[in-house]
């Protein structure tokens, strides 16, 4: 991953009070809150913004499908959200036996 591409994840990071950073030789980035507290949902939108939902306008269909596919996308979202707000870093480490320090 090219560095200057980490350094901008990390600036959204640190711009929505995820990670913090410091300057200097023993500098660098940690977590800003604690890892329980921080959920994907969090990340994910930190550096990519809201999940869309929705749809594009102008795609040509009929307003009765074109309604009911925008009502089933919503509830993709909605489910989509609550899942991820559900995943902290705290339960990933632990899935994957890594440790915060």
């Amino acid at each position: 991953m090219p560095e200057r591409f980490l350094l901008e994840i990390l600036h959204y990071l640190v711009k929505r009070g995820i990670v913090r950073s410091s300057r200097g030789g023993g500098g660098g980035y940690a977590l800003a809150r604690c890892p329980q507290d921080i959920t994907l949902l969090d990340v994910i939108e930190s550096v990519d913004g809201p999940l869309p939902v929705g749809l594009p306008e102008g795609t040509g269909m009929p307003e009765p499908f074109r309604g009911w596919l925008r009502t089933q996308l919503e509830q993709v979202a909605a489910s989509t959200r609550s899942r991820l707000a559900d995943i902290s870093l705290q339960c990933l480490a632990a899935a994957g036996s890594l440790r915060f320090a």
